[in-house]
């Protein structure tokens, strides 16, 4: 492999790492906000 197509692939390893991790932060961020909606419900109850 040389060092053109190592860089790339490289780089699409690096995409895919911070696609997966973003999804991982959207799940997370929606579960909290899922999570204070509930909280927040059963204060007012």
């Amino acid at each position: 492999m040389n060092g053109y197509s190592e860089i790339e692939r490289e780089k699409s390893n690096l995409i895919n790492a911070t696609s997966i991790s973003l999804e991982q932060l959207e799940k997370s961020k929606n579960e909290t906000l899922y999570f204070e909606k509930q909280r927040a419900m059963n204060q007012v109850r």
